[in-house]
């Protein structure tokens, strides 16, 4: 009863004064309430970006994702002399999730990039990621924008995405 009358407030406040729930860093997960720190999802990350694989580009890069079960799951970008079979950070990320038998439970994604002069940078995924990201969340997976300094629902990052309802289409 408490979630639905949380629910109802976060609705009737996002009418009025016209920013989304995301705003608060809060999302209704099933039957609770899951708060998203931004600032722990991107220390995780940080931490990740220390194992990065990227002797080719110097480009270093960590992503920490949140599942609905509250853990935070984190990948490094791993690159490669073939350049197109390097694996990005948030691909890391979703396969340690995926490996803990959380696929398909994103909740909230963050990627950064550590400088050579340690300074730490958010920074979007690409298009590959987002539709990784796409379809283990949904459009309401949400991924920190470094532009608006907020975090942005896939909706935003993947506009009208191919997921598994698309696949539907298929049906004869």
């Amino acid at each position: 009863m408490m979630i639905i009358l949380l629910t109802f407030i976060f609705k009737i406040y996002y009418l009025f004064f016209g920013f989304e729930c995301a705003d608060l860093g809060i999302r209704v997960m099933e039957d609770k309430l899951l708060e998203i720190n931004w600032e722990d999802l991107k220390r995780a990350a940080v931490e990740a970006a220390a194992g990065s694989y990227s002797k080719y580009s110097g480009f270093v890069v960590g992503a920490a994702v949140l599942a609905k079960n509250g853990q935070i799951y984190t990948g490094t970008n791993v690159e490669n002399a073939a350049y197109g079979v390097g694996l990005c950070a948030e691909c890391g990320a979703i396969s340690d999730m995926v490996k803990d038998g959380q696929a398909l439970q994103l909740v909230a994604a963050i990627a950064i990039l550590l400088k050579r002069d340690g300074e730490v940078v958010v920074i979007t995924p690409c298009g590959r990621c987002r539709q990784l990201l796409f379809e283990h969340g949904g459009a309401g997976a949400l991924v920190w924008s470094p532009k608006f300094e907020k975090p942005l629902d896939m909706d935003y990052w993947l506009p009208e995405g191919f997921g598994s309802d698309s696949l539907k289409l298929l049906a004869v």
